[in-house]
């Protein structure tokens, strides 16, 4: 009851601070205005009518409430079940008496679900996870990278022994697994939908990193990554149901029937339960990530053609997503004084018409007058000037030939002096570095080759360019991706914001203390350090 309590405040709170998932998807058409038409796009997956939306035009700081308004869906036809999508499945894995009928049935139950919902060209990856191993990570990917192909993915399910799991606490890190889960789809360089499936009881503990799902929940909105779960539904546990981290990532949250759970094998009823939902919501995941859309279609009160900015905010009612947008009315001001006030505009305008000839025929006399004494007394200036500039540019041809001799002088001078420092720095720096003992080494390997570098200069650039002190031939690399710099006797490596970034140790950093033995991974590729 407490947990159930606690999940109804963290969804209070993190409902009231989302950013807003709504926003206009196309061009405002006002070729009929005084009304107005737009596409609306909700992330939510479940269509917006007229009475969940509030328009307001904003004058100044205050709302005008508009109150002709229709909202009609834009019917969509496509099959998404055979789209491709790009999805993780997150199987908690644990190693305990009391866990064996959960792990026995919910592997089974995706391993019989899989030729149901695999595409050609998907994306599919399976992961168990339980607590974090060895300090560095949570998931266990089942195989390597996103496949689509289903004996790879059932395969690797037959091979899985959850038995071998070093850590055997009736508990699992789901917030830090789902994190971890969500970097590896950020990585994957596809435009598919991208989402998690969640097969677990759905129950966070004193060991996750993560206490609570609010953190979880902002960045999987953040990369438009949809969580869909399902929870096994143990008797003890029931009231760790959290249907949050689905409804509020726009995806499924399924609870299966009730059951002790203290089987030693897979609970039958449950699993045939299982395979049936994994199907249905895989096959659904597309469509929950593409969101809604609705045409909207607005008409203004009192207003004009007189080319002014509208200003428009959009409320979804009982939430706290608005969407503020503007756009310029057809016309201009001066024909719109013409729908205000039609007599006194045009009577305005025949007095301004008429006293504008007269004056523009006073002005014309007056300036051509004056134009001819202009004109000579113009002449006369010319022939001084034009001498004048003569002599002037010759002379300043002579300064500036020689203010560039002496600047190219003292650049020369200045480059000479720079050069030198530099070198004397760099000289000073490898006697150090050498006064510590051999230079460290730098050892690479990838699925193509390894080899291994030198680290004999204060400031070490790698990459895959080849301007790099450190050329490297892989395309995870980026083009100066990292950076080793020998500063107060020790060896400092600096992220060069790299597409890839790199892990160290385990750990996404963007700098760090290079020690013997430490491990850099990018992607595919391994660099290890040696003093």
């Amino acid at each position: 009851m407490k947990n159930y309590i606690l999940y109804c405040i963290i969804f209070f709170f993190s409902f009231f601070t989302l950013e807003a998932q709504i926003k206009v998807n196309s061009e405002i058409d006002i070729t009929s205005y005084p009304s107005v038409s737009f596409d609306i796009y909700n992330r939510n997956p479940n269509f917006k009518t007229k009475e969940n939306y509030n328009f307001f035009r904003l004058s100044g700081a205050s709302e005008v409430l508009i109150d002709s308004v229709s909202i009609r869906n834009i019917n969509d036809t496509i099959n998404y079940s055979k789209e491709n999508k790009c999805v993780l499945i997150l199987v908690e894995s644990i190693n305990n008496s009391d866990r064996y009928e959960q792990v026995n049935t919910f592997f089974k139950a995706l391993n019989n679900s899989l030729e149901k919902f695999v595409n050609s060209g998907d994306k599919i990856q399976i992961a168990a996870f339980h607590l974090r191993q060895d300090n560095t990570r949570i998931l266990n990917p089942l195989h390597n990278n996103f496949t689509d192909d289903i004996k790879v993915l059932q395969n690797a399910i037959k091979d899985y022994d959850a038995s071998k799991n070093k850590e055997t606490k009736p508990v699992s890190e789901i917030p830090g697994a789902i994190l971890e889960g969500i970097d590896l789809l950020v990585e994957i360089p596809v435009d598919y939908s991208k989402s998690i499936l969640l097969l677990s009881e759905e129950r966070t503990n004193k060991y996750s990193t993560q206490k609570t799902f609010v953190n979880v929940i902002d960045i999987a909105q953040d990369k438009e990554i949809v969580i869909n779960s399902i929870k096994y539904n143990r008797s003890d546990y029931r009231q760790h149901t959290n249907p949050v981290l689905a409804a509020q990532t726009y995806g499924e949250s399924k609870v299966l029937e009730l059951s002790r759970g203290n089987l030693r094998g897979a609970n039958r009823k449950k699993q045939a339960q299982a395979e049936k939902i994994i199907s249905a919501t895989m096959n659904n995941v597309v469509k929950r990530s593409k969101g809604s859309i609705g045409k909207a279609k607005l008409y203004f009160d009192d207003v004009y053609n007189d080319g002014s900015k509208q200003h428009i905010r959009l409320k979804e009612i009982n939430s706290p997503h608005t969407h503020e947008f503007s756009f310029d009315a057809p016309g201009n001001w001066y024909f719109g004084q013409f729908e205000k006030n039609p007599l006194i505009t045009i009577l305005i305008s025949l007095l301004l018409i008429i006293l504008g000839g007269l004056i523009f025929r006073k002005l014309k006399t007056k300036q051509q007058s004056k134009k001819m004494n202009l004109l000579n007394e113009k002449k006369k200036q010319n022939q001084i000037l034009i001498k004048q500039q003569t002599e002037l540019l010759s002379q300043q041809k002579e300064i500036e030939t020689l203010k560039e001799l002496e600047q190219q002088r003292l650049n020369d001078l200045n480059n000479a002096k720079f050069v030198k420092e530099k070198k004397d720095k760099e000289a000073e720096l490898i006697k150090e570095m050498q006064a510590l003992g051999p230079f460290p080494i730098l050892k690479f390997v990838d699925s193509k080759k390894t080899k291994s570098y030198e680290i004999n200069k204060p400031l070490m650039t790698v990459g895959r360019d080849e301007s790099n002190d450190i050329h490297i031939l892989n395309t995870n690399i980026s083009r100066t991706h990292f950076s080793i710099i020998f500063e107060a006797s020790n060896y400092i490596i600096f992220d060069n914001n790299s597409t890839n970034g790199m892990i160290i140790n385990g750990y996404k950093l963007k700098k760090s203390l290079l020690k013997n033995g430490d491990v850099i991974e990018i992607a595919d590729a391994t660099f290890t350090f040696f003093l």
